[in-house]
């Protein structure tokens, strides 16, 4: 999906370091923008939306592959 293509390859860019030191954590990223890591998902979708909104952004897990990349705001429905 092209609209993450940009936070997809932040995240790939920087998928070495992020998995040696944050492993099974979450970790969300607009544009090239790293908001912060995170212990849950929920946790981390809620901080997204308070500072971006809507989205579009990637909330990933750290370590895991998933297939296709959906806009976090798109798959899980974050409310601002």
């Amino acid at each position: 999906m092209a609209i993450l293509d940009r936070e997809c390859a932040t995240y790939e860019d920087n998928r070495a370091e992020l998995e040696a030191k944050h492993p099974g954590k979450w970790v969300v990223i607009c544009g090239d923008t790293f908001l912060e890591v995170y212990d849950t998902f929920q946790i981390a979708a809620d901080q997204a939306a308070q500072k971006f909104g809507r989205g579009p952004y990637l909330i990933e897990e750290i370590g895991r592959d998933y297939e296709p990349r959906l806009p976090s705001s798109v798959m899980y429905g974050t409310k601002v």
